[in-house]
């Protein structure tokens, strides 16, 4: 799936729509940017798939994709 389609679906989750705002988006993508890297740098090598770090990961991109709409 591609990220417009996850955005448009996220957007119609609450009702509305793709932040189109260049700046706040460039800001929101740093902060989820600095959040991912500040897990990645937890990441010894030896976590098992269904470790918690793994799904900390999945958590921040989906709270990215869903910071990128706006109601």
């Amino acid at each position: 799936m591609n990220i417009g389609r996850i955005l448009d679906i996220n957007a119609g989750l609450i009702d509305g729509h793709t932040d189109l705002d260049v700046a706040r988006v460039l800001r929101t993508i740093v902060f989820y940017r600095q959040r991912r890297q500040e897990v990645v740098t937890k990441i010894t090598g030896d976590e098992h798939p269904q470790d918690h770090i793994w799904m900390e990961l999945l958590e921040i991109k989906k709270d990215l994709q869903m910071a990128l709409v706006v109601k």
